[in-house]
């Protein structure tokens, strides 16, 4: 089979986050709570996090949530429920448009009817917001016949950083595979993203690459200012380097002349 592989780099405003699982913290009267919260979320991406933390003999559970950064503009910054018996909670969360660390502050309390005591839970995570970019490759086949189970590898300069399953690729079709990354792991300025798949019949380990400059080209209006600059000194050199070739006649001689 025969597949040609092209590459596409676009930005991203939304994807799905991937939660991150914290250790529980614990303490003297503490609840065994497990908190799972993305660490890289994109600007305006919706994600969910959760807080387990129910125990047998606590009853009356009381949850709050706040969240703290440089600019929480549109975004719902306190959250809190209660159940009698279930310990365990979400919420729905709105990144800021904008790039920045959150800070969320986690507090759960719950009663023991048999001690007479309380228990509680407290602790901040950081949650950083990213631009997001998109790694992106178009898959061609060429064949009659359709490919399954293609896994598409990213690579930075040689480093991995992702993955993506292609189910199936039709038959004399194009399937556009992608991954989101978070734009603080894409170097400022020339890069190259290749590709590879665990498929034998692309040929060559079924590898390619381009590369993409990323961020703030340099300016490079300077070379053109000097360059006139050495035009116009050019210029002047040759027409004074004419002026000084000149024979300068002596008076006696243009006297001379004009006698005759």
């Amino acid at each position: 089979m025969n597949y040609k592989i092209f590459f596409i780099l676009i930005p991203l405003i939304l994807s799905i986050a991937v939660p991150v699982s914290h250790d529980s913290y614990r303490s003297a009267n503490a609840i065994n709570a497990n908190v799972s919260i993305p660490g890289i979320v994109y600007e305006g991406e919706n994600f969910t996090l959760y807080i387990n933390g129910t125990e047998p003999g606590l009853s009356n559970y009381t949850f709050a949530l706040y969240i703290a950064g440089d600019n929480l503009t549109g975004i719902t910054t306190y959250y809190h429920g209660f159940s009698k018996s279930n310990g365990n909670f979400s919420e729905h969360i709105t990144a800021p448009d904008n790039v920045e660390n959150l800070y969320f502050m986690f507090y759960e309390y719950a009663y023991n009817n048999k001690t007479n005591q309380n228990y509680t839970y407290e602790r901040t995570y950081t949650v950083s917001v990213q631009k997001p970019i998109v790694l992106s490759a178009t898959i061609k086949n060429v064949n009659k016949t359709p490919v399954n189970n293609v896994t598409v590898y990213f690579y930075l300069d040689g480093t991995e950083v992702g993955s993506t399953r292609v189910k199936e690729i039709n038959a004399n079709s194009n399937y556009t595979a992608n991954i989101t990354v978070p734009a603080s792991i894409v170097p400022k300025g020339e890069n190259t993203l290749s590709i590879k798949t665990n498929s034998l019949e692309l040929g060559i380990a079924g590898q390619d690459s381009t590369k993409f400059y990323y961020g703030k080209p340099p300016n490079y209006d300077w070379i053109y200012y000097i360059a006139a600059v050495a035009i116009v000194f050019a210029a002047f050199m040759i027409l004074a380097s004419g002026r000084r070739t000149r024979t300068k006649v002596p008076k006696w001689k243009r006297n001379k002349s004009k006698k005759k």
